[in-house]
């Protein structure tokens, strides 16, 4: 009861219901659960001054490496650029480091970015799966991909083309009423209010090469 308690507590359901009925269940079952303080988070410190490298040594022929760069907070508005550089550099096998580091030098088994969101704060990752006497070029040509996309190398096809990538998995993530429910959740629990698919589609819509390369 430490971090669960109602007062944090959110109930989402979806598909063929009757309100009536969900209201009893949920009465039935959490009616005894007491009401507590909300612990909030640690807020993040940014206490970094200079680029830092961890290297832990094992015998195998194969490197696992890693970038990690700090980034805005899930509430930022300019999460859903983000979000399209995360799939334009790389998410799926059209992905700019996918086409350069896996396809055309074959230099690792896989390469990819993803992005860990949190209220404050978040991280974004590269990550590389690659043979080890690999790792000086991989880590060459990740930072030149890097650095394409800042001095203005994005056009707007490329853009668009992420941002029906990124309209197409959100769609397909919502076919089930299980994931509905999920999403609506989330979004109430995060968000503050529930969000229809039509709004993130206008807010994907919205975003310009100028906001991905900032």
């Amino acid at each position: 009861n430490k971090f669960y308690c109602p007062n944090n507590l959110v109930i989402s359901v979806a598909g063929n219901i009757k309100i009536t009925k969900v209201i009893l269940q949920v009465e039935k079952y959490l009616k005894t659960m007491e009401k507590g303080e909300v612990n909030n988070y640690l807020p993040a410190k940014d206490d970094q001054k200079n680029t830092q490298i961890g290297i832990k040594f094992k015998k195998s022929n194969q490197t696992h490496l890693s970038f990690g760069f700090p980034g805005i907070s899930r509430l930022d508005p300019d999460k859903y650029s983000a979000d399209l550089l995360d799939i334009i550099l790389g998410s799926g096998l059209s992905s700019r480091l996918f086409q350069k580091i896996r396809v055309k030098k074959n230099l690792a088994y896989d390469i990819h970015s993803f992005i860990q969101y949190f209220n404050d704060i978040s991280s974004f990752n590269v990550y590389a799966g690659i043979d080890s006497s690999k790792l000086r070029e991989t880590i060459q040509t990740i930072l030149e991909e890097l650095n394409k996309i800042k001095d203005d190398n994005l056009k707007e096809d490329e853009l668009n083309r992420a941002k029906e990538m990124y309209k197409g998995a959100l769609s397909l993530s919502l076919e089930s009423t299980l994931s509905r429910a999920f999403w609506l959740g989330n979004r109430i629990l995060l968000y503050g209010r529930p969000s229809t698919f039509n709004e993130i589609r206008e807010k994907i819509e919205e975003v310009k090469v100028k906001d991905v390369q900032k």
